[in-house]
């Protein structure tokens, strides 16, 4: 499992990592300055319809509060 897989708002690397069986971890949703959400959700449709809906990982690494001063 590879975190943060799509911070890197690349397709085909995501969905290289998919190829080679990877489980790709979908875990920064709420952070639009790293990826836009509008963006995600085109990833992961094309992604799902790709057939690797069973190797992504959603999540958020949103919290009240942050040791990395991100709010």
């Amino acid at each position: 499992m590879i975190g943060h897989a799509f911070s890197s708002n690349d397709l085909d690397y995501v969905e290289a990592l998919c190829r080679k069986g990877v489980y790709v971890g979908c875990d920064q949703i709420g952070f639009p300055a790293l990826n836009s959400h509008e963006n995600l959700a085109k990833m992961v449709g094309a992604l799902c319809r790709k057939g690797y809906e069973d190797q992504i990982f959603l999540s958020h690494d949103s919290a009240v509060n942050s040791d990395f001063g991100i709010a």
